[in-house]
């Protein structure tokens, strides 16, 4: 039997400044690890949120990649990919 060996990261998640900023804050600790100079507050602020709050994983790609980042997303729902 082969099994697959994964990439793991060791990285700090701070803590998330309200009860929506979650992506925010996962996406933040990326950047932290990259050395990627951006503040917590300024991701918060830049990445779209939903009118109730929370973000999707496509709004997180779309800030990665106007920083430069390669984004690669899969989704099984696309409604929730994106809701236009």
């Amino acid at each position: 039997m082969s099994h697959r060996q994964g990439l793991f990261l060791n990285f700090d998640i701070k803590t998330q400044p309200d009860e929506v900023a979650c992506g925010p804050t996962c996406l933040h600790a990326l950047y932290e690890f990259y050395k990627d100079p951006i503040s917590l507050k300024e991701v918060v602020q830049e990445v779209k949120q939903l009118k109730n709050g929370g973000t999707l994983g496509v709004m997180l790609g779309n800030h990665a990649l106007k920083r430069g980042y390669k984004v690669h997303i899969y989704t099984y729902n696309l409604t929730v990919f994106d809701p236009t």
